[in-house]
């Protein structure tokens, strides 16, 4: 089991194996200088950790909790990953099963790394 717990919510789902991704990239910028071919490279540094996760939701309600969470701090424990401080980014869903279960997607941006 997996989950995001922020103040006045935990949200525990699956986390489907296949689609679990990590991002992290940099922030660079090349200004060209006119009348030449002469250039500068700007390193601007890093842009956060983010994770994406496609989830199973139970039913309705923890739905309604997950988006209650949105845009909070919190902790996110995937599985065997170590828990991590994170901000919920962004949460989308497919249509519900008939028996009330959910895919969700999920962006989390990781806060302690």
């Amino acid at each position: 089991m997996s989950s995001f717990t922020a103040p006045g919510a935990t949200v525990t789902f699956v986390a489907v194996a296949g689609d679990y991704e990590e991002t992290r990239e940099a922030r660079v910028a090349i200004q060209e200088i006119p009348g030449g071919d002469e250039f500068t490279i700007d390193q601007g540094g890093r842009v956060p950790l983010r994770w994406r996760v496609v989830m199973l939701l139970e039913n309705e309600s923890v739905w309604g909790a997950l988006n209650a969470v949105l845009g909070q701090l919190g902790t996110v424990n995937i599985d065997g990953l170590t828990g991590h401080e994170a901000v919920l980014l962004s949460a989308s869903r497919r249509a519900p099963y008939p028996d009330g279960q959910t895919i969700a997607n999920a962006e989390f941006i990781i806060t302690d790394t």
